[in-house]
């Protein structure tokens, strides 16, 4: 009877240590099964923050630096030929706003299927269409000024008019109407003379009929076209040669003013200063949300001719930090504002 409890004793010991062998193996294999899991959520989080056009292929010039900065091409490219995409796509213009998509500067996400298709659409501008498409032409827009700048008062009536001039070829239909908009609606009327857009020979069919209605509708904006292409450059010349306001103001079709943008650049209109440039915040490629960027940057050429934003000098700094709404030097320019008709004489069409 001993022996056959010892037996069965030895027998349930043996069992007992398979159990816990097996135990061990199982939590090990739930902790090997938990951490894959775990790596694999946060790889795809990780990603998901990611601008989603971080993973396409950008302009061989164009590149990030070693501060994490990405180098601006330093040619203007206009849209491009739209890769794969079947005509219809490309000249379809597919604006069609969402209520409250955008405003106030914030980004605008998209779900998972329509990034499949943003992905798809990068390639026609270099930037998310399809989230433009979706915010309104007129969106409203966050006022970043300083307090400072926000203090200053100029005296509208002893202020010169403007001419606002825009080139554009192929751009996107929503993405050109929304600068136009933005210049219209926060520029003081007594101010603006004129927009003035010229297209340096686009062949997308929406910047045609579509466009010149949307255009009718508006005051003081005219279009005109060249019928072949004339380069940044000729183009601008072309818009300058038509204008009637006292000092010309050059926009790129892809950006946006905010409240106050013109009425410091034209102030400084009567100096010594005959090229101006105001603050330049950013938005973004892929959520087209409002970025604010640093106080104080100037611009600057790269050895391979890209223009780059730099840091300005620490005497710069410590005089835009006493009073950050004083002008401050730069070498050169993304936005382009010069005296007209006393000091314009044109500039070479074949730069």
């Amino acid at each position: 009877m001993l022996h056959k409890n010892g037996y069965w004793s030895l027998l349930c010991r043996g069992r007992k240590k398979k159990i816990v062998v097996l135990t061990v193996i199982l939590v090990l294999l739930l902790n090997c099964f938990f951490y894959v899991s775990l790596e694999l959520y946060n790889t795809i989080k990780r990603k998901e923050k990611q601008p989603w056009y971080n993973s396409l292929q950008f302009d061989k010039n164009s590149y990030v630096d070693e501060s994490g900065m990405r180098v601006i091409v330093g040619h203007y490219v206009g849209g491009t030929n739209g890769g794969n995409l079947s005509e219809e796509v490309i000249h379809k213009n597919n604006y069609a706003p969402v209520p409250g998509a955008g405003e106030g500067g914030r980004p605008v996400q998209l779900s998972q299927r329509e990034l499949i298709t943003a992905r798809e659409l990068y390639s026609l501008h270099s930037y998310n269409i399809l989230v433009s498409d979706k915010i309104s032409i007129n969106r409203s827009l966050p006022d970043m000024r300083s307090d400072k700048c926000k203090e200053v008062q100029f005296d509208l009536e002893n202020l010169p008019t403007a001419t606002v001039i825009i080139v554009f070829h192929n751009e996107a239909w929503s993405t050109l109407m929304r600068t136009v908009m933005s210049v219209l609606i926060r520029s003081p009327a007594q101010l603006l003379q004129q927009i003035i857009l010229v297209d340096d020979a686009s062949d997308r069919k929406y910047l045609f009929e579509e466009l010149d209605e949307a255009v009718a509708k508006l005051n003081k904006v005219k279009i005109l076209r060249n019928p072949e292409r004339k380069g940044l450059v000729g183009a601008r010349l072309m818009g300058a040669r038509q204008a009637t306001g006292d000092v010309l103001v050059f926009l790129d079709a892809h950006c946006e003013v905010t409240i106050g943008w013109l009425e410091p650049l034209l102030d400084r209109a009567g100096s010594d200063d005959v090229f101006i440039c105001p603050h330049i915040d950013l938005l973004s490629e892929d959520t087209l949300s409002y970025v604010k960027s640093i106080d104080a940057h100037w611009g600057a050429f790269s050895w391979r001719l890209h223009f780059r934003w730099l840091v300005p000098s620490g005497e710069v700094l410590k005089k835009k930090s006493e009073n950050p709404s004083k002008p401050y030097p730069t070498q050169l320019w993304l936005v382009v504002f010069l005296q007209s008709e006393k000091v314009f004489s044109g500039a070479s069409e074949g730069m």
